[in-house]
């Protein structure tokens, strides 16, 4: 063995050391991320374990929580039922799915159309259970209140947030973190976390998703392959477009050539599994929500459509707000000239127009579809910021955070003239009634049933009172008002005796000025209420976009109570109907 000098066994030694370093370097920032950034956003070496203050996870959380509870401020008196229909809908399935888990119930379907009987505005066939249990468990912990739901909503905006800090963080630098709170600021987040709807929890479980799927196909796991199944899976139970997703995983896979990795024994069992899971869902939901799968199916003649390929891009300016889009822009520039860019943003925008192609493939459109597409832009949006920073020679740490502060406060002043609808005066009605008639069913006719009628059972916990409802008694119809319309009564004499036989209520509680009025059913109820039959008690003013007041009634001949209430579903086809008697607490 050769003998070597000190300055012979100092030279290797540092030449070996330089060699390390070289290999560390010429690393992707993902390889490396459990241990340190071998660059940051100034595109400088550093140290193992060296970082800035701007890097600081903890910083960064803290800051991402604050911004949070900015946003949960911006709207903190809005009680999240104003998005028409769906909105109180997916609030009360969480009362049902917790009273009927409380029952001990083994006959979910009778429990269903009873409990429907007395609050008709559930709707537990369309839509997944998963969010709503976690609902009732909500409910369970704090009371049925919309705010309690709205709060469910927002703090899966939280977890986006987290999960899209932790996205930068990896695969592109410690400071780049920060863009987590621009996620929060995007006007369609701000907007959607407060509607008591299914798109940002979809939006939260999919990023989640699509985080340990990147995580995998970067540097397979089992654990990382299991997270992204159980988030996929997750998602798909609570919210079915969340699938959307899987667009994204397979771009990647057929991108960048990970085929080998799904043919594992592991990986097989794993995708047999899932498609088991998928293939019952889809048995369930065509039985028995067959027109919302109607509305999620397409043609080629409609795919030729140009504007079905546009329309989430005109839309874009409710979900993103313009700073972030222009910097997401220029990381799209950025891609044909600095590598680094390139690396960092292409994973990014085959995620993006993955989503994109599959939402735009859906018959069924609408702005708060595409909330799903606000991570990947806000994500684009800080690699376009870093990249700008790079190429205006921006190399200092301080100057890289306090512009990205800046960035920031920009966002959250744009975000304090978001504009959320509301909808208030509803309750003042549903609390009226409730001292006028502790007991009995009350009658509603009007679009917003849905948000009178979870305001009955959240102040009836002894499930005494309930609501029948005008579409239900006087007609019924598919979804839209006129879309399979059956109507029951002839004349407002017929409304009269409906009411007295049928109703069992007492009380009436009508809407005026609704777009219902011009189905001929509802235009002899307001002829009947002219008459002599009934007295006009109070009005409420209802503060909500379309503006209008809810009149109460009552009725001065007594009304019988029937054994069972007719519940006609044209949804289920036409002529489908029930009868059931409104469900009693015995639990």
């Amino acid at each position: 063995m050769p003998k070597y000098s000190k300055a012979e066994r100092a030279s290797a030694g540092l030449g070996l050391g330089v060699g390390r370093f070289a290999c560390a370097s010429a690393r992707p920032v993902e390889a490396t991320a459990r241990g340190f950034d071998v660059t940051q956003a100034i595109g400088q070496p550093v140290g193992e374990g060296e970082t800035s203050v701007a890097g600081s996870m903890t910083l960064q959380t803290v800051g991402i929580v604050c911004t949070w509870l900015y946003v949960v401020y911006l709207h903190l008196g809005n009680d999240g039922l104003w998005y028409p229909g769906d909105a109180a809908r997916h609030a009360l399935n969480g009362a049902f799915w917790g009273d009927f888990l409380a029952s001990g119930s083994f006959h979910p379907k009778a429990f269903a159309l009873s409990y429907y009987a007395r609050y008709p505005a559930i709707n537990p066939t369309s839509y997944p259970p998963l969010f709503y249990l976690l609902e009732a468990a909500a409910y369970r912990l704090f009371g049925i209140s919309p705010f309690v739901a709205k709060g469910l909503v927002l703090g899966f905006a939280l977890v986006a947030a987290l999960y899209a800090a932790a996205w930068l963080r990896r695969w592109v630098s410690r400071e780049a973190g920060w863009g987590g709170t621009l996620l929060l600021l995007q006007p369609g987040v701000i907007a959607w976390s407060h509607a008591v709807l299914l798109n940002v929890p979809s939006m939260a479980l999919g990023l989640a998703a699509l985080y340990h799927a990147r995580r995998w196909l970067d540097r397979p796991s089992r654990d990382q392959r299991y997270l992204a199944l159980a988030f996929i899976v997750a998602g798909f139970v609570s919210y079915f477009p969340t699938l959307i997703v899987c667009l994204a995983i397979c771009a990647w896979i057929l991108v960048e050539w990970h085929w080998t990795k799904l043919f594992t024994r592991r990986s097989t069992a794993a995708l047999v599994t899932f498609g088991a899971v998928l293939l019952v869902a889809l048995g369930v939901v065509s039985q028995w929500a067959p027109l919302h799968v109607s509305l999620a199916s397409t043609n080629l003649e409609q795919m030729l459509r140009v504007e079905r390929w546009t329309y989430y891009f005109w839309e874009s300016r409710g979900i993103v707000a313009m700073p972030t889009a222009l910097l997401a822009a220029f990381a799209l520039v950025a891609c044909a000239f600095d590598p680094r860019a390139r690396r960092e943003a292409v994973p990014v925008i085959v995620w993006m127009v993955a989503c994109y192609i599959g939402l735009s493939s859906l018959t069924e459109r609408d702005t708060r579809f595409a909330v799903i597409l606000a991570p990947p832009v806000a994500i684009l949006g800080s690699i376009g910021f870093l990249a700008l920073a790079r190429a205006l020679r921006l190399t200092s740490r301080v100057a890289i955070a306090v512009t990205f502060a800046a960035l920031i406060a920009l966002h959250a002043a744009l975000g304090w003239f978001t504009f959320v609808p509301r909808t208030e005066g509803i309750r003042e009605a549903v609390d009226f009634l409730a001292a006028k008639a502790p007991t009995g069913m009350i009658f509603f006719e009007g679009e917003d049933n849905g948000i009178f009628t979870f305001y009955v059972r959240a102040g009836d916990p002894g499930f005494r009172r309930g609501v029948v409802r005008g579409s239900k008694l006087l007609y019924a119809s598919a979804i839209f008002n006129r879309w399979r319309l059956q109507q029951r009564v002839s004349s407002p004499a017929e409304v009269v005796e409906l009411l007295r036989r049928e109703s069992g209520c007492q009380w009436l509680a009508i809407e005026t000025s609704t777009g219902v009025e011009e189905i001929e059913a509802v235009r002899f109820l307001r002829q009947a209420l002219e008459g002599p039959e009934f007295e006009r008690v109070q009005s409420f003013k209802v503060d909500a976009v379309r503006g209008y007041r809810v009149d109460v009634y009552r009725l001065r001949r007594p009304a019988e109570e029937p054994d069972r209430i007719a519940l006609p579903f044209p949804v289920l086809g036409q002529g489908t109907e029930f009868k059931a008697k409104p469900i009693e607490r015995t639990w």
